[in-house]
Order: C-alpha cells, then sequence, then structure tokens
C-alpha cells in the first residue's frame, strides 16, 4: 500500500487505485503522486516554508498576491492553497474571499504572526497556524484539509 506525503494512511478513505497503481484517498484529485500547495506571498516573504515542504514530497509552487494569482492558481491547479492573513495592501481573508468566487472549495492554510481567529472567523475549509509554525504543523494541517471526506462517503 502507498502511503501519503505525511505516510498517513486510512481504512475510511474510501482509496482507489490510480493508472499507475499507487493508492491515494478519493479527496485528493490528483494522479501526480503529490499533494500541490500553493503559497501566496508577499513581497518581503522568503518563502522558506514552501522550500522546507518540497523537500517532503509535496508538489509546491509560489506565487506572489496580484493580478496574477487567479491564473496562477488556473494553471497550477493546487489541492491546498497556504495564504498569510496580514497583507501589505489587503487582508488575506479578503483575498480568500474572492478567490472563493471562482474556486469555492479550495482549501486554504491562513498564517499570521498578528491575527487572533477568535476575534475574526475565517471561512470555511480553512485551517490557520500562528507563526512561526513548524514543519509538523504544516503538514498536519494541509493533511486535514486534504482528509476531509462529507459525511455521506463515511
Amino acid at each position: 500500500m502507498a502511503s501519503l506525503p505525511w505516510g498517513f494512511e486510512s481504512p475510511l478513505s474510501h482509496q482507489f487505485l490510480n493508472p499507475e497503481g499507487s493508492i491515494w484517498p478519493r479527496r485528493i484529485t490528483t494522479w501526480r503522486g503529490s499533494v500541490r500547495v500553493l503559497f501566496v506571498v508577499d513581497n518581503g516573504s522568503d518563502g522558506s516554508g514552501a522550500e522546507r515542504l518540497s523537500q517532503q514530497r509535496f508538489d509546491v509552487d509560489i506565487v506572489s498576491v496580484g493580478r496574477q494569482l487567479p491564473g496562477r492558481i488556473r494553471d497550477y491547479r493546487p489541492d491546498v492553497l497556504v495564504l498569510d492573513v496580514v497583507l501589505p495592501h489587503l487582508s488575506g481573508v479578503t483575498v480568500a474571499e474572492l478567490l472563493r468566487e471562482d474556486w469555492p472549495l479550495l482549501p486554504i492554510v491562513f498564517t499570521s504572526e498578528d491575527f487572533d481567529p477568535a476575534e475574526s472567523p475565517l471561512p470555511t475549509m480553512t485551517e490557520f497556524l500562528p507563526k512561526p509554525y513548524t514543519l509538523d504543523a504544516l503538514i498536519n494541517a494541509i493533511r486535514r484539509l486534504t482528509y476531509r471526506l462529507p459525511i455521506s462517503d463515511l
């Protein structure tokens, strides 16, 4: 049985065989063998989280927040978006709301140093990680978002 990039398997995942014979949960709609994660960064971000995640068999790309973001989502087709809540010109929550108009089910991991999710609720299909976060915390957040199944599928 093939393992996911984070080494997690479950008999409740309604797994199936892809054309290469490896097993993947139904929620992950890729045959590429890894979860696609798109990091949305502002110009001051170093993207170190993206680099560390790519070393763990994740397919990772980085895009600056701006007009090129929707086109990059269409081309790259990420399974998860990693987005900072506090951006220089626009709130990450506002960016997420705009993106959800075209991609309503796109899972998002929000990150921030200066944000309290208890004071301002985040949209559905999201996880929140306070900065600085560990690689394990990021992988676990991605796992939770990509592994969720509708109740009817259990």
